[in-house]
């Protein structure tokens, strides 16, 4: 896990944590086009029927690609470049540090899949994000290294497996006490499963149910951290038809 801090850097950091669920939900085909080859067989994933197929591309995959278009935006950046660094937890039944924090220029092409037959747990996900933001802000004091609010990004499409009502509420004061900023994302149109994202912050979870949003997404995201960055004037509301 990398998660060492470059003391040559002395821009002030903006540290994000991607919090991405990997439950097998997160492998229902999005895009297939010729290559679908229906099997016969039915799956339930996050309560919902689907028709299980070979080839296509994934939920998942499209969540990489616009991982990838997004540490290139911030490369573009030389501001962002210095200053955004970036952690990833992934969780399916159980929650796992994918990486820890480090500058987007020590990033690689991303590589996690859903598990099969997994489930969305995502209380202890957050949980575990908290810890791996909390304990890079300790290493940003113990070095003496200045950073500005960070940022959790959820990103899933289904609903919790878990009891989310006690994370809720500590999510809650860490915005009301201005020592975060949340945003959750819901890869996903059903409205259900939308409502059951509601809560994690102050904000309505952000509707990304294809691959053009999720991009979108992600463009609107390096754009915020560069107003972050740069002083510039943000709301931190995403807009669909921007």
């Amino acid at each position: 896990m990398t998660n060492k801090i470059d003391l040559n850097n002395k821009a002030r950091r903006v540290p994000i944590c991607f919090c991405i669920d990997t439950s097998s939900s997160m492998g229902i085909i999005v895009d297939g086009f010729e290559t679908i080859k229906e099997t016969g067989n039915k799956i339930y994933t996050d309560q919902i029927e689907c028709k299980e197929v070979n080839g296509g591309i994934t939920l998942m995959d499209k969540v990489h690609e616009a991982i990838e278009n997004f540490y290139k935006a911030i490369l573009d950046e030389d501001i962002s470049s210095d200053s955004c660094e970036i952690a990833i937890v992934t969780f399916n039944d159980t929650p796992s540090i994918y990486e820890g924090f480090s500058s987007v220029e020590e990033k690689k092409e991303p590589k996690f899949r859903p598990i099969p037959k997994s489930n969305t747990n995502i209380s202890s996900a957050i949980s575990l994000s908290l810890s791996v933001i909390e304990e890079r802000k300790k290493e940003y004091e113990k070095n003496k290294i200045s950073y500005y609010k960070p940022w959790l990004v959820i990103f899933s499409d289904g609903h919790s497996s878990d009891d989310v009502s006690l994370i809720k509420k500590e999510l809650s004061r860490l915005e009301n006490e201005n020592l975060l900023y949340v945003c959750t994302v819901a890869l996903t149109e059903n409205e259900g499963l939308i409502n059951s994202l509601k809560g994690f912050s102050k904000n309505a979870p952000i509707k990304c149910k294809d691959q053009n949003e999720i991009k979108r997404f992600f463009d609107f995201l390096s754009k915020s951290i560069y107003l972050e960055i740069t002083g510039g004037k943000t709301d931190y509301s995403f807009d669909l038809d921007f």
